[in-house]
Order: structure tokens, then sequence, then C-alpha cells
């Protein structure tokens, strides 16, 4: 029952999404910053980028070798991957509201001249929201990556504690996978209770937890099987160092920013979702 009624979630969200493609504006915006700061990486080994990126990419990696093809593409991989974080929370977030309030005003059957705008004092309680919801999961994430040291001093080829190990290194990126869905069902509504209602971060926590009552494990479905969307690229990350060595550099930085795109889809299809259920919450 609560498996079907998370697909039924899902359904309403690609639908709403498929019918209001206006939804994705925001999010569009967003993956073009995100290409906008994946140029300046590529040219940072260039004039006249090299005179500001130059000394630091020499201090942090100790080798110019760095600065020059096809070495660069390492440090502009691990620098996208490093910004991420705090791009989600400062940047991303305050478009995810704006795609939250297009589809209340979708919902609502109001029209969308333009892009919503967010007032100052709801963007700073949106940064201190995504801070919370971001420092859990990595905090799960620390705490994991301690186990999977652990898991490497295991000894054991063969039997129960070798099957351990395996399932605690290669089943990480699953795991933490599983914990972000987790971590977000948990908050779900804390984003829409500040975009919409307008709601400071702590008093949005507060009633973000009383209106998860009945709804949790409904959302948790759904945003599992969303999440799940994600694992054909992370079985091509598991697998980097055999696919990247049969790829350019080139070619593996399209798989990175295909990646970036999904996780942009799949935060469209969950925060639609989330904010459909809200406001049927809300109306009842």
């Amino acid at each position: 029952m609560i498996l079907k009624r998370g697909f039924s979630v899902m359904r309403s969200s690609v639908v709403t999404l498929i019918q209001n493609p206006g939804i994705l504006y925001p999010y569009a915006i967003v993956g073009i910053l995100q290409l906008f700061i994946l140029e300046i990486l590529f040219f940072m080994p260039r004039y006249p980028l090299i005179q500001i990126f130059g000394p630091m990419i020499l201090a942090l990696k100790k080798s110019p070798f760095f600065l020059h093809y096809p070495f660069n593409f390492e440090v502009v991989n691990s620098w996208f991957q490093s910004l991420q974080v705090p791009f989600y929370v400062f940047v991303q977030i305050l478009f995810v509201a704006k795609a939250v309030l297009i589809v209340q005003k979708t919902e609502q059957r109001q029209a969308v001249e333009s892009m919503p705008k967010v007032a100052f004092g709801k963007y700073v309680n949106l940064v201190v929201g995504a801070a919370i919801i971001i420092g859990l999961m990595y905090a799960f994430n620390y705490g994991y990556s301690f186990l999977i040291r652990r898991a490497v001093q295991i000894r054991s080829t063969s039997g129960l504690y070798f099957l351990i190990k395996q399932a605690v290194i290669l089943g990480g990126p699953y795991i933490n996978l599983m914990v972000s869905a987790f971590i977000t069902a948990c908050f779900a509504y804390v984003i829409p209770l500040i975009a919409i209602e307008g709601d400071n971060v702590f008093k949005a926590v507060f009633r973000n937890f009383k209106l998860l009552k009945g709804d949790f494990f409904v959302l948790l479905a759904f945003l599992t099987v969303a999440a799940l969307c994600f694992v054909p690229f992370l079985l091509v990350k598991t697998n980097e160092i055999a696919i990247r060595s049969m790829m350019t550099p080139e070619g593996w930085q399209m798989i990175t920013i295909l990646g970036a795109g999904l996780i942009l889809l799949i935060d469209a299809l969950q925060y639609t979702g989330i904010t459909i259920v809200y406001l049927k919450k809300d109306r009842s």
C-alpha cells in the first residue's frame, strides 16, 4: 500500500513536470551555472586564469603536471565535485525554492508569468535549512568512511568476514544514496514551508516533523524510487578505473556533466512530488 502510494506520487510528479515544463526553468538555470563553473575550471591552466589559479594548483598538487593535459582534468573533476556542496547550499537551493513556488502556482491553476522572487529573509532560512540537510548527509558519510577504513583492515579472503568487507566497501555508494533519500524524507517539508509559508528554519523543521505523520513512509518510498534513477551513474562511478582506461579525458568529462544533469532531474522530480503532497495536505 505504501509503495503503491509512493509510485502514485512519482506518477503525479512526472505528469506535472511534463504538463508544466516551466517548473524546470529554475533547474535549467542551475545547469547553465554548473556548466559555467566547469568552463572556468577547464580554462584554469590557460591565460589569464592561470595567473589566478596556477599558484593554487601548484600549492595543492605540488606538481606542474596538473597544469597540463591530460592531468588538468584531474583538477577539473576534483574541484568541481568539491564545489557541489557550497553551490547547492548557497545557489541551487534558491532555485529549488523558485521551482517549489512554480509548482504551487500550477497546482492552484494560477498563471506563471515570470520567475518567482524569493525575499532575502527566505533565502537566509533556505540556506540554513539546506546546510542542515546536507550536513546530516555528510555526517553519515564521515561515519561510513570510518567503517570503510575498519573494513579494509579485515584480512579474510573468504567466509563471512570477507563478505562483510566486500559489502561495506562496494556497497558504500548505494548505502549513501539510500541514506540521502531517508534524510531528505525526514526533512521533506522544510523547503516548501520556508518557500511557500515563509516560516523561519526552526519553525519549518518543527512543523515538518508534525506534518510528516502519516506521510513519512509514502515520501520515503517515493524518494527512494526517484533516487534509484541515479544507480546507473553509480555503476559507472564504481567502475571508474576500468571505464576511464577506455576513454579520453574529455569523454569522462562528459560523463561528469551527464551525472550533474541527472542529479538536477532527480532533484526536480523529488521536490515537485514533495510539494504536491504538501499542498494536498495543506488543502485538507
